[in-house]
């Protein structure tokens, strides 16, 4: 395998130079209006000449389109972080979501700034859909890689499942980071990894090797039940799993003993309740 070639100077400083712009139009339009926005407030905020803004960026269309393909661009880096998992657990998405929040933070003011300039900065609602468009195909591409993760299951139907948990998440996130919705919960990704989980379910494998089943809370210790549906026997009853012999999805019962009261003569066996001539024969003895 060949070494990637080193960029030159030049090329790193046209970089930085570029994100220097960038950096500057997110802070002047959070504090102008696009449309009053001029290419030199850039310029002066970036502490660069009028020239040097113009050698990037022909207008301020172009600085927002840049804006946008940012933010994609980090959306696409948590997405293909999400997709080189080796494999998904519950307790993978819930890592991989405080991640992906800790990013959308840090383009929070770039989310705004686009969300708020794009509809005056857009020389045609066709390009913003092409643009919407290709990335998320690019995401719902990451997601669905390998085959082996979603086996047994349409391609259609991975790819729509794909698709839907890309849109909630960023939905979430746009209202909850960029917006900054108000949440009353205390944990609001750990509802969000619930959502995912059960949009993901046919890719996503347990936690661990073996999964114990979760007892019924009681008042007191018991032991866990069995992971396969067995006959339990109480006296001469016995409780079975109905209509199955796989292991058990839901919760196992949890049987609590109590001392069983004391019997009348009327349910004891007749070898030990007494017979009426016996009652007899001490009635007259008493007499």
């Amino acid at each position: 395998m060949e070494p990637t070639p080193r960029r030159n100077l030049r090329e790193e400083q046209k970089i930085l130079t570029h994100r220097r712009l960038l950096d500057a139009a997110v802070t002047v339009f959070t504090e102008t209006p696009f449309l009053e926005t001029r290419m030199e407030d850039i310029a002066q905020a970036a502490g660069v000449t009028r020239a040097t803004v113009y050698a990037h960026f022909p207008g301020k269309a172009e600085i927002v389109d840049a804006l946008v393909a940012r933010v994609y661009g980090v959306m696409g880096e948590a997405y293909a972080d999400l997709a080189a998992l080796p494999r998904w657990t519950r307790s993978d998405i819930r890592s991989w979501l405080d991640e992906a929040a800790a990013r959308r933070r840090e383009m929070a003011p770039v989310r705004r700034v686009a969300n708020a300039a794009a509809p005056a900065a857009l020389r045609s609602l066709g390009e913003g859909r092409v643009q919407y468009v290709e990335a998320h195909e690019r995401y719902v591409a990451m997601l669905v890689e390998p085959p082996e993760r979603w086996r047994g299951v349409d391609p259609a139907e991975a790819r729509q499942r794909a698709l839907m948990a890309v849109l909630q998440t960023e939905s979430f996130f746009a209202a909850w980071i960029a917006v900054e919705w108000p949440l009353e919960t205390a944990a609001p990704l750990h509802l969000l990894a619930d959502s995912l989980c059960h949009l993901l379910a046919p890719a996503l494998e347990n936690d661990s090797a073996v999964t114990r089943p979760q007892a019924v809370p009681t008042d007191g210790p018991t032991e866990p039940g069995p992971t396969r549906c067995q006959p339990v026997s109480i006296f001469v009853n016995t409780a079975r799993c109905t209509g199955s012999t796989s292991p058990c999805s839901a919760r196992p019962l949890s049987v609590r003993v109590t001392r069983t009261p004391r019997r009348s003569s009327a349910h004891m066996p007749r070898s030990t309740r007494p017979s009426f001539s016996s009652r007899a024969i001490r009635r007259d003895r008493a007499l």
